[in-house]
């Protein structure tokens, strides 16, 4: 199930980054690709 989610989010990310791609949505696409990073590490 919690694979399911993570896949879910990637595309989620993967949507935002290429609707935008100016800096600001970089910038807040590192922090939630960090962050993701974080969740997936616990």
């Amino acid at each position: 199930m919690s694979a399911n989610k993570d896949t879910q989010s990637i595309w989620c990310l993967i949507f935002i980054v290429r609707i935008s791609s100016d800096s600001q949505t970089q910038q807040v696409f590192s922090q939630t690709k960090r962050k993701a990073e974080e969740n997936t590490n616990t």
